[in-house]
């Protein structure tokens, strides 16, 4: 039973929503549902925290973050159907928030590996991991431009988060947000 969700993804042709949910049980699983609420589909389960859907520019996978722990998360992907879990990371980091590139081949993700947060790219087998961000702040919840050419991110610091935004390869970093609090967690139309 379903008691809280967030995070929710939709494919490119709209015809299914992911979404994580918190379960009675304490653990976290992703699900599909029609946009109207219909055809609710758990995907996965078991003993993990699984949560952060990102559907393929295709609609075929979707890509979250999966862990025993909150505490020690990977990138996995599982077919739209919910066969076929692939983990793409391992580590002790918490690697989270995946997102996939506008044509298919890459995914963000911002992970722990480094101590602090930091955006990563990735090929979708898991393999050339690249880190995009290199400073002493937490880097979080990427997210690609439709063009692919720009990534947007949230960065924590001093008790603030504000929206940046960086090329593809992690150049030409910008600060669009500078008000205090929470500014964050960007979505490109």
């Amino acid at each position: 039973t379903c008691v809280q969700t967030n995070l929710t993804a939709v494919p490119p042709d709209g015809t299914k929503i992911a979404f994580a949910s918190l379960l009675r049980s304490g653990l976290s699983s992703i699900f599909t549902m029609n946009p109207d609420g219909s055809g609710l589909t758990r995907l996965t389960g078991g003993v993990e925290f699984d949560y952060t859907p990102s559907w393929s520019p295709d609609g075929t996978h979707i890509a979250f973050s999966s862990g025993l722990s909150i505490f020690s998360q990977h990138i996995a992907v599982i077919d739209a159907d919910g066969t076929h879990k692939t983990v793409l990371t391992k580590g002790l980091s918490i690697d989270s928030a995946p997102s996939w590139s506008p044509d298919g081949n890459l995914i963000l993700f911002a992970s722990t590996r480094t101590g602090f947060g930091d955006i990563y790219v990735m090929s979708t087998t898991g393999t050339d991991i690249t880190r995009l961000t290199h400073d002493n702040d937490a880097d979080s919840t990427p997210a690609w431009s439709r063009s692919g050419d720009r990534i947007s991110y949230t960065r924590y610091r001093q008790g603030n988060a504000d929206v940046y935004l960086m090329d593809a390869d992690g150049s030409n970093v910008s600060r669009l947000t500078t008000g205090s609090g929470f500014d964050g967690e960007a979505s490109w139309k």
